[in-house]
């Protein structure tokens, strides 16, 4: 039995190219899916979890100044604290760790419902913005206190 070489290489090659483009393919969709599904959200249970003075752990982590972030209304003050954030690399996108009226801070993603009629409606490096509605302008910003060795 005789088989010509030519014929039995290119053969395998065109098996080997539509192989490794199946494959590829079947890589690219896979990658694509995961990253555009939202991961499962999961309740942060808080409560009962900090024994210790808050105030003490954030001196430990440098925070100098404690106490009712920067906004306009001296009621907002006393009623939020911005405790965190995670700003993710679209613009206004993340979340932050909030916490009313003195009870445990919960996590909140940008369009979550903070409290009644309050919205979270972005994130930046060391602020969010609290509104009625996310294509509402905002009517509370909290900031971050200043770290240890910043003006």
């Amino acid at each position: 039995m005789q088989t010509l070489p030519n014929t039995t290489w290119s053969t395998r090659i065109v098996t080997l190219l539509l192989a490794s483009m199946v494959a590829g393919s079947a890589v690219f969709w896979i990658l694509k899916w995961s990253a555009t599904a939202s991961p499962a959200r999961t309740p942060l249970d808080v409560t009962g979890t900090l024994d210790g003075d808050s105030s003490r752990i954030a001196r430990l982590l440098g925070v100098q100044n404690i106490g009712p972030m920067v906004t306009s209304n001296p009621l907002v003050q006393a009623t939020y604290k911005l405790l965190g954030v995670v700003s993710v690399g679209r613009k206004g996108q993340g979340s932050a760790l909030i916490s009313e009226q003195a009870k445990p801070a919960k996590p909140y993603r940008v369009g979550d419902e903070v409290s009644p009629g309050l919205v979270l409606q972005s994130v930046s490096a060391r602020s969010v913005s609290l509104g009625a509605d996310l294509n509402k302008p905002p009517s509370i910003t909290l900031e971050l206190p200043l770290l240890a060795g910043q003006p």
